[in-house]
């Protein structure tokens, strides 16, 4: 068996064993609070995200936007630290509207690898 068989069957052994692949390297959301697609009947306290990774709070942002044709940037007071090592939270500073709100959301892992990403929740009426 030549040296180059060895390695790619080396790593066709890791993608097919989900050692490494799509995203396997970097952090990713696994949840969030409201979670994606949901309607939930007050304003949240806060915004909260989980990560497969702890995220560094100093490089993480959470942005909350209205959705509609005046679509419109809302403050959030600045992300933090959470209780556990894996998430990070930001306050909503008053009582929102009932309607559709997008959350846009950045942060980085240790490895420096900086990841975006969006998810839309409603408030009803």
């Amino acid at each position: 068996m030549t040296q180059q068989f060895r390695v790619q069957a080396l790593v066709m052994a890791l993608l097919l064993s989900g050692v490494i692949g799509a995203g396997g390297f970097h952090n990713r959301l696994v949840a969030s609070s409201p979670a994606a697609d949901e309607t939930v009947s007050a304003t949240p306290e806060q915004v909260r995200l989980w990560f497969a990774e702890p995220p560094v709070p100093r490089l993480s942002g959470i942005a909350l936007w209205t959705i509609g044709p005046d679509s419109t940037r809302l403050k959030l007071e600045k992300v933090a630290a959470t209780d556990t090592s894996v998430s990070v939270a930001a306050k909503v500073p008053g009582p929102l509207s009932p309607g559709e709100y997008r959350i846009r959301w950045r942060t980085a892992s240790e490895d420096g690898h900086v990841i975006r990403g969006w998810f839309d929740f409603r408030i009803s009426p």
